[in-house]
């Protein structure tokens, strides 16, 4: 059986997707597996045993000239339609999605499914589909992923969904990092950790994300780092655009003073670290080394969840249940100090200049939970609480 997957993007997106694959290998059903995926993020779709084909689709590269990149689409379409598939699965229910999944090619009896108009992102996109499912909304991506997958394939998953205690990815970190062949574990979900690279005593912070309203406060980005310093971790930071390079600089800058300040060390001795632009393979290997994580709602923290790595995750206006991190290793911290919590908008509605932390929802989201939480984490890897809503309550504006 041919099957095709639609799961264009966006990097949390397609980790949250995976699971669903380990549901077909467990239920015994021999596919061949094809996706399509964005071109940045092929990577992390081919690490995976249970994909046996990766199609790059370079759409968000397409947009910025159409014109120019007629030949490239001409040439993409070709390719995709050289296949004939028995089934063509779009789980993202987007119309772009759908759209692709229209241009590819069916055997004499293969369908295109995909969510119905009451369960999807976008009901005009239902309409391309063959067979429409019903899935719920108000539950985790993962769930209604493998919803999605157990009833277009026909098998029955438990009567209740149960998010993974494991890693369930099925990520190879040795395959998607190109790094060795020395493979030391495997979770029972069929997720392959690799112990080539020596783990250190440093933190990452995922602290880019799109929405501003998802940002942890710069001053709580920097205490945080100053605390874990002060208790002898080193503090790693990716960077990928201009302000995220400044507010990486802002943190190094906070805790080089503080040490200055506090012990005398030179600034040479700063045990901050800003990464430069890399991949995503070249990031995770630096992944792989870290001792944990701290990480707002982004692409990137679903990635360190593939690690099986404490990862402490920050939450105010987007739902933790919805897209959250999972796994045994993992936290969320979130409030409750605000009725809008969580209001699921870019942009916050209060005004910054009368916020002692903006946006105000983190407010009582500070270094301290944070640092308590990460500590609980690294000392016996693993969760005490899925997600922590104590507040420390303040007067928000």
């Amino acid at each position: 059986m041919k099957v095709l997957i639609i799961k264009l993007s966006s990097l949390g997106d397609v980790i949250h997707t995976l699971p669903a694959l380990n549901d077909l290998r467990l239920q015994g059903k021999t596919c061949e597996v094809s996706w399509i995926v964005e071109e940045a993020f092929a990577g992390i779709v081919s690490a995976n045993p249970n994909v046996d084909k990766v199609i790059p689709i370079g759409l968000r590269r397409w947009r910025n000239s159409w014109l120019a990149s007629l030949g490239e689409i001409r040439q993409f379409l070709k390719m995709i339609r050289a296949e004939h598939y028995d089934l063509i699965i779009d789980p993202q229910g987007l119309i772009k999605s759908a759209l692709v999944a229209s241009v590819c090619r069916l055997s004499r009896k293969g369908k295109r499914v995909g969510y119905d108009k009451a369960s999807i992102k976008e009901p005009l996109a239902s309409m391309f589909y063959d067979r429409n499912f019903t899935v719920a909304r108000q539950q985790h991506a993962i769930a209604r992923t493998r919803q999605l997958f157990a009833q277009a394939f026909g098998y029955r998953l438990d009567a209740e969904i149960h998010l993974p205690e494991k890693n369930d990815t099925g990520v190879s970190v040795s395959d998607l990092a190109k790094s060795g062949q020395n493979i030391e574990s495997t979770t029972q979900h069929g997720f392959v950790q690799s112990q080539t690279s020596e783990v250190t005593d440093s933190i990452m912070f995922l602290h880019g994300t799109t929405w501003a309203s998802k940002h942890w406060p710069d001053e709580y980005w920097c205490q945080l780092a100053q605390r874990l310093v002060s208790a002898g971790y080193a503090i790693v930071l990716p960077q990928s655009s201009a302000v995220e390079l400044a507010r990486a600089k802002r943190i190094e800058a906070y805790v080089s003073e503080s040490l200055t300040v506090s012990t005398h060390h030179s600034p040479q001795d700063n045990p901050v670290k800003i990464l430069p632009r890399s991949g995503l393979a070249e990031l995770f290997e630096m992944m792989k080394q870290c001792a944990g994580f701290v990480s707002v709602d982004t692409g990137l923290g679903h990635l360190a969840c593939a690690l099986d790595k404490p990862l402490v995750g920050l939450y105010g206006s987007t739902d933790p249940g919805l897209t959250g991190p999972t796994g045994s290793a993992h936290s969320v911290l979130t409030s409750q100090a605000l009725a809008c919590i969580p209001c699921m908008k870019k942009r916050c509605q209060y005004d910054e200049t009368l916020q002692e932390a903006f946006p105000p929802c983190f407010q009582a989201v500070n270094p301290t939970r944070v640092m308590d939480r990460l500590s609980e984490l690294l000392g016996v890897n693993k969760m005490i609480d899925t997600t922590d809503t104590t507040d420390t309550k303040g007067d928000l504006q």
